[in-house]
């Protein structure tokens, strides 16, 4: 089992580790929260959202991220059935919504370390577009 300082002491201070953890309620519900470590400090947890059932026809960020990801993995090399600009797009959206959560700590960061879970597993974090500024 790793410690906070054991992740941390080889951590170079312009590198941060982000990753998302999701808490089941029961219900189909869910709170998904991004964490985000640095060389000193404590963890700095933010809420990233609520699922829940939904009762519009409207893909939650989860079921859009797993839908982007069958994709990625189901279309052949280099292939994608939306096309480039349509990717763009939904990777420009997933990495708002999973990314821009953690700007406030973005300060002297030069290097994100990406530790993926759940949906986000198997989506390679060069795909997402990386949001530069808050909206």
């Amino acid at each position: 089992m790793y410690t906070l300082e054991g992740i941390q002491l080889p951590l170079p201070e312009d590198r941060a580790l982000i990753g998302w953890l999701s808490v089941p309620l029961g219900n189909n519900t869910s709170y998904t929260w991004g964490y985000v470590i640095r060389k000193t400090g404590p963890v700095k947890w933010v809420k990233l959202d609520r699922e829940e059932p939904r009762a519009t026809e409207k893909p939650t960020f989860l079921e859009r991220t797993r839908t982007f990801r069958d994709k990625l993995v189901l279309q052949p090399r280099g292939r994608h059935a939306s096309g480039p600009r349509g990717d763009h797009q939904d990777a420009t959206a997933l990495g708002s919504h999973w990314v821009r959560p953690f700007a406030f700590a973005r300060g002297g960061i030069t290097h994100l370390i990406v530790i993926p879970s759940g949906p986000l597993l198997g989506i390679p974090s060069r795909r997402f577009a990386m949001p530069t500024a808050d909206p």
